[in-house]
C-alpha cells in the first residue's frame, strides 16, 4: 500500500485542484487505485469495506462499519475536502439526491453527528468536518492521507 501525501490528482489522474487522485496510472503498466485513508495516523479507512479501523495502541484493530449513505458522505467529505467550502447544496446532490434517496439538510445535519459520534470513538476530533458560518462546510484535509495499491493491468 502505498500513500500519496501532497499530490493533487483528480479521480482521473490528471492534475487538478480535486482531491484526492482515485485511479492513476504509471510507466510499469500499473493502476493505482485508492483504497482508503490514513485519518489523523490515529485510523485507517477502508471504502471497500466501509470500515475505519483504528491503529492506536489505545483502540488497536477497534472497527466501526459505516451505513452506505455515512460512508458515501463521508468519503465525498474527503474526495472534496479541499481548503474550498463545500455547499449544502452540492452534498445533497452528491450524496443523496443522485442516488435517488429523499434530501434534506435536517438529514445531512443527523447523518453527520452520527459519523462525528462514530469518528470521536476512534479519536478524530469533532472540528475534523465543519459547518462554517457561510454554511457550508470544511474538513481538515491536512490530517489526511490518501493510500493507493497498485493493480497489474491485464493485457488482452
Amino acid at each position: 500500500m502505498y500513500s500519496n501525501q501532497g499530490s493533487k490528482n483528480n479521480l482521473n489522474g490528471s492534475e487538478a485542484s480535486s482531491w484526492p487522485p482515485g485511479s492513476t496510472s504509471n510507466k510499469d503498466n500499473r493502476d493505482m487505485v485508492l483504497f482508503g485513508y490514513n485519518l489523523y495516523n490515529t485510523a485507517l479507512v477502508n471504502i471497500k469495506e466501509s470500515t475505519i479501523t483504528s491503529i492506536t495502541v489505545q483502540n488497536v484493530g477497534k472497527t466501526i462499519i459505516l451505513k452506505t449513505t455515512m460512508m458515501r458522505l463521508f468519503i465525498f467529505f474527503l474526495n472534496r475536502g479541499t481548503d474550498r467550502l463545500i455547499s449544502v447544496d452540492e452534498i445533497l446532490k452528491e450524496v443523496w439526491d443522485n442516488y435517488h434517496l429523499s434530501s434534506s439538510s435536517q438529514r445531512l445535519w443527523q447523518v453527520l453527528q452520527s459519523l462525528k459520534t462514530k469518528l470521536g470513538t476512534l479519536g478524530i476530533p469533532d472540528d475534523f468536518i465543519v459547518r462554517t458560518e457561510a454554511g457550508g462546510y470544511r474538513v481538515k484535509i491536512e490530517f489526511v492521507i490518501p493510500l493507493y495499491y497498485q493493480r497489474k493491468k491485464v493485457s488482452s
